[in-house]
């Protein structure tokens, strides 16, 4: 059976990939089968698969392109990186969102695989992260003043906001280090057959 396919819904599939009608034995007359409505099968670990590698791939991917694309980009636009901060606030609220969404398809992939202690521990460095990243953002946000596009205490601010930036660097490269981890454990699951 391909990755997905649309079959009679009383038709049930045999080892060959054939679809025999239930209660046949003849697969020849599975394309006529009695039902009129159709039923999609899915193959859910291609499914799963796929849903963890575009999560992971919007996160991943956002966070370079945010970094290296869109903030140096913006900084020349509206001239400086203060005014980038005052709309970066608010995007990093989203990225945060999708690192959640990620962490948790991630969980997900290394439980079916059962996963072994050092993807977990990995995980949980991610995990953590995330979590941290919520609880410091509004430290780092309480230091901006939109109304007047103001920072209390810039030597303070700019610490609070590196520790942020290292938090996420090494959230990100943990995650790229579990993202390797699945396509390797994906790659045995198959190879075993």
């Amino acid at each position: 059976m391909r990755a997905w396919e649309i079959v009679p819904e009383d038709v049930v599939p045999i080892p060959s990939g054939r679809l025999v009608p239930i209660g046949s034995s003849r697969p020849e007359t599975a394309v006529h089968g009695r039902g009129s409505l159709l039923a999609v099968r899915i193959d859910k670990e291609l499914l799963r698969r796929f849903l963890v590698i575009g999560a992971s791939a919007l996160w991943l991917g956002s966070l370079p392109v945010y970094a290296e694309l869109v903030i140096p980009v913006a900084s020349d636009v509206l001239g400086s990186h203060r005014e980038v901060g005052f709309i970066t606030r608010r995007v990093s609220v989203g990225l945060n969102g999708l690192g959640v969404l990620m962490v948790a398809m991630l969980g997900w992939d290394l439980r079916v695989r059962r996963a072994g202690r050092r993807a977990w521990i990995a995980w949980c460095v991610v995990v953590l992260a995330q979590g941290f990243l919520f609880v410091w953002h509004p430290v780092v946000d309480g230091r901006l003043d939109p109304a007047l596009h103001s920072v209390d205490d810039e030597a303070v601010f700019y610490m609070l906001h590196r520790v942020y930036l290292w938090v996420s660097i090494l959230q990100w490269a943990t995650a790229v280090g579990l993202g390797w981890h699945a396509l390797a454990g994906w790659r045995r699951m198959d190879r075993a057959g």
